[in-house]
């Protein structure tokens, strides 16, 4: 009886310990704000859309490594590997928010709560796609 109890305690830790590592993988939300003009839609690696209407704003969680890509009719344009900008261009707040704009060249530059673009950008951004 001792040995199972021994076994028992272990696999409560087991689980409890994987619960909180899952708990803890929550991508960061990314708002980015459309200054392309064009209606899109960000269509991620699993397939799934997200409307993304010219002049407006959409919220995505995005992992990474990871690729997406923006459609407008035939159009295309593809994103990867996207990485995460510094922690200092992060909210505080966990799940993580970062703030994006996509410009006329479709470039995707990292930006401020407000819209307003960081400059000069942080390595790896803007982000320019592949079409």
């Amino acid at each position: 009886m001792h040995e199972w109890v021994k076994r028992t305690f272990r696999a409560v830790i087991l689980v409890i310990g994987v619960t909180l590592l899952a708990g803890c993988s929550k991508a960061p939300q990314v708002l980015i704000f459309n200054r392309s003009g064009k209606d899109l839609a960000i269509v991620d690696t699993a397939g799934k859309q997200c409307p993304l209407g010219a002049r407006g704003s959409a919220k995505i969680y995005l992992t990474v490594p990871s690729a997406f890509r923006l459609v407008s009719g035939d159009a295309q344009w593809i994103y990867h590997p996207v990485t995460y900008p510094p922690r200092e261009y992060r909210s505080a707040e966990y799940p993580y928010q970062i703030f994006a704009a996509l410009e006329k060249d479709m470039s995707i530059y990292v930006c401020f709560p407000d819209g307003r673009e960081v400059s000069p950008q942080p390595a790896g951004f803007p982000l320019r796609p592949e079409r």
